[in-house]
């Protein structure tokens, strides 16, 4: 699977600084040529985006939403 990036963001509203946004982004490169292959990478990435989720300790994630100040479900 390719490697995931997670990164911040302010997007540029009405000539201002917007709030900020966390944006999502992988490594790998692909350019569909019929809605055939779009229908397979979408759900290759998918897949890959699921597996990528999983590695992730969900405990440790929540407790560093809450240290940032968001709001998590238990």
């Amino acid at each position: 699977p390719p490697d995931w990036v997670a990164y911040e963001y302010s997007p540029i509203i009405d000539h201002r600084i917007g709030p900020k946004c966390t944006g999502l982004s992988h490594s790998e490169d692909f350019i569909p040529l019929d809605n055939a292959e779009l229908e397979f990478a979408t759900k290759l990435t998918v897949s890959n985006l699921e597996l990528w989720l999983d590695s992730y300790d969900n405990d440790g994630v929540k407790a560093v939403l809450r240290l940032d100040g968001y709001a998590v479900d238990q």
